[in-house]
């Protein structure tokens, strides 16, 4: 789906919005969303570290790269040694 057409559907729900409140909310969500980069905190590891865009990226493709490896335990596994 293109920009467009996502921006598009966007406009045509808020279009439809009655209630101001709402309105307000999603306005306030969209600027939140747009003061993100890549160094704001979005948050923190297990261990606690802070995590930003970045670092999540990063962990998030070391952990496809293990998954790609085979090295995960499954679900249905995990379940079962509880």
């Amino acid at each position: 789906m293109s920009v467009n057409v996502m921006r598009s559907e966007v406009f045509e729900l808020l279009n439809n919005v009655k209630d101001e409140k709402l309105i307000e909310v999603y306005r306030d969500i969209f600027l939140s969303l747009l003061k993100i980069d890549n160094t704001t905190i979005i948050g923190h590891s297990i261990s606690g570290e802070p995590l930003n865009v970045n670092s999540l990226k990063k962990e998030v493709l070391e952990a496809q790269e293990r998954m790609k490896a085979g090295n995960y335990i499954a679900h249905k596994d995990v379940k079962n040694k509880i």
